[in-house]
């Protein structure tokens, strides 16, 4: 046999059974085990792997019962360990018995699978279903994840990998074959960084990182998953729960405040975009509801992805990476999936547990849109069972000086001083006492009124009252950002004649933004970050959005919808279509003129 494997392997496997004891082998021919050696001859490979374990409190999850002769061999081998059997014939529930539990199901169908995987917590699987390749690899996918670290996954009979009759009997629609999938599994494991990971496959890069060998025997493969010491705060398999149902004492502040959106006008912009857009003005939307809980004893990972002390997962918390499928240092199979497993944790930092925090971190955070929108708003929500004085802030760690201070401004108008600031990498936190605001936002539609209220009073505050008045600005990207417009030159000649300001708000301080958006009674823009500030201006407002045609009108139409304005937005030309939205693009400037000349009589 080969034997595929990293060194992490801590402690050397005997191959030698205890003395006196009856092998694997042995109890499988007695109940007539096609794996015995007899026919397969598996069993003497399994035992090696398997016999440290004998006498655990292990779980053994097969797929494929037949006539029940392995659910047996395993139920004799392993005397305290609880047997999973799965099939989709309903005469296999025969077989159960006080240790043997019968799960009758397709072992093809993602969803049985993912629900089984959801309850399992198996340390030896094995799929010895209908050998077809789609099952054989959606199996893995799907059940890999939740084998406990030093676990076996086994999948027989792979050798119908091979050969034209097997083709013709299992491949079905399959595109490759499942000992094509497990040998480029081996190869990213062996090969390591020399190896490059298929594009957008989380679920190889998850292997990488927690599969220690992999064994290619006769017919057969056997998979190692690498043992781990388990964390004291952190389980192997975390579930995924609202944080309602992981803090029943949680706090409902207002219903989130449905409101209706207006229409908008949006000129040369791809079919699909203009129908998602006007299908939406359309809704009447429902934000999330405002909530803030108290939680003691609990981690932060990552992006401010809170783990409760119960091993909860709180759902909230994956702000804007809800259908990410690794995160954290976690993984599930799907977004659907109601739990994740570890796949790697660094150590945990204490915080001081005289102190209460509260948790505004979330991904994306570091830019200017997303903290002003997702973060900062939520501290509302704090204030009502807190006292913002007394409590210390966990934010992100961020790259850019310029966006540390915008921070700490933004702070600062809550009576919030920066030694109350806690600036964390995505190392873990373990947080005796956590106060976590809910977002109320979803990412990029739909953000509550209480959002945009209150970055209206923290204006209010900063800058004192403004009245309204009738600056009209051009909003620029500048510096070395990405959806540069190639011909703002003449861009910004249209717009002089017009009387517009070119202004850059990256260069400002907050309150200079805020005081600047104030003033605006129509403003145009190449849809950026800095357009986030229109959420300052006055009720009203208009907006006329200059961005690629690859660009969804969504986040700053979602604002100015709260602001009762109006939404015109000019799709351009991108010049490197292959990089999507983020491409520099050409504005039409035939288009641009009678749009720019309507736009502005509106006063």
């Amino acid at each position: 046999m080969l034997i595929v494997r990293d060194d992490r392997r801590d402690e050397p496997l005997s191959p030698h059974p205890a003395p006196g004891a009856v092998g694997l082998n042995a109890i499988g021919l007695k109940h007539g085990s096609d794996k015995a050696s007899r026919i397969h001859n598996y069993l003497r490979t399994y035992e090696f792997f398997l016999q440290d374990q004998r006498e655990a409190e292990i779980e053994v999850l097969e797929i494929g019962v037949n006539d029940g002769a392995s659910l047996k061999t395993w139920a004799e081998y392993f005397p305290a360990a609880r047997i999973l059997g799965v099939d989709r014939d309903p005469a296999s529930r025969r077989h159960a018995s006080d240790r043997v539990r019968i799960e009758i199901g397709n072992a093809g169908d993602a969803s049985f699978l993912l629900k089984l995987a959801g309850s399992a917590r198996p340390n030896v699987i094995l799929d010895d279903g209908t050998h077809l390749w789609e099952e054989q690899i959606l199996a893995l996918r799907m059940l890999y994840p939740v084998l406990l670290p030093g676990g076996l996954f086994i999948i027989e009979d792979i050798h119908t990998s091979f050969g034209d009759a097997h083709r013709k009997r299992y491949a079905g629609n399959a595109a490759f074959s499942a000992f094509d999938e497990v040998r480029r599994l081996a190869e990213g494991l062996t090969g390591g960084a020399l190896v490059a990971e298929p594009q957008k496959d989380e679920f190889h890069t998850y292997f990488k990182a927690t599969a220690e060998m992999v064994v290619f025997l006769r017919n057969a493969v056997i998979i190692r998953k690498a043992p781990r010491a388990e964390h004291p705060r952190l389980r192997a398999k975390l579930r995924l729960r609202s944080l309602a149902e992981a803090a029943p004492e949680t706090r409902d502040l207002d219903s989130g405040g449905s409101y209706s959106r207006i229409t908008p006008r949006i000129v040369t912009a791809p079919d699909v975009i203009f129908r998602t857009v006007t299908a939406q003005s359309r809704e009447i939307v429902e934000p999330p509801k405002a909530q803030v809980a108290s939680l003691q004893n609990c981690v932060v990972m990552g992006d401010g992805v809170v783990v409760t002390r119960q091993g909860v997962i709180i759902r909230e918390s994956l702000i804007n990476q809800q259908q990410a499928l690794r995160f954290a240092g976690c993984f599930r199979p799907t977004p659907k999936a109601g739990f994740a497993t570890l796949e790697n944790v660094p150590s945990i930092c204490p915080l001081p547990a005289d102190t209460t925090h509260v948790l505004l971190k979330q991904r994306w955070d570091s830019n200017y849109g997303h903290w002003l929108v997702e973060s900062l708003p939520r501290l509302d929500l704090v204030r009502e069972i807190a006292d913002l004085t007394q409590c210390h802030y966990i934010v992100r760690k961020t790259i850019s000086e310029q966006m540390r201070q915008v921070m700490l401004d933004c702070l600062a108008i809550f009576g919030i001083t920066e030694a109350q600031v806690i600036f964390a990498d995505d190392f873990p936190l373990s947080v005796p006492s956590l106060i976590y605001p809910a977002p109320l936002t979803v990412q990029p539609w739909v953000k509550a009124p209480r959002v945009v209220r209150t970055l209206e009073r923290l204006a209010a505050e900063a800058i004192g009252p403004t009245p309204p008045g009738e600056r009209r600005l051009y909003v620029q990207r500048s510096g070395p950002l990405r959806r540069k417009i190639l011909n703002q030159d003449d861009v910004v000649a249209m717009l002089a004649t017009l009387g517009y300001e070119v202004v850059s708000p990256e260069a400002m301080t907050l309150r200079e933004q805020m005081a600047l958006f104030a003033s605006a009674s129509h403003i145009v823009g190449n849809l950026g970050a800095a357009l986030t500030n229109i959420a300052f201006a006055p009720a009203g407002v208009r907006l006329l959005a200059l961005t690629t045609e690859f660009m969804m009108d969504d986040f700053f139409y979602d604002l100015i919808c709260h602001k009762r304005g109006e939404y015109w937005s000019l799709h351009g030309k991108a010049n490197r279509p292959e990089l999507g939205m983020q491409s520099d693009f050409t504005i039409d400037m035939a288009a641009l003129g009678p749009l720019l000349e309507q736009f502005d009589s509106l006063r």
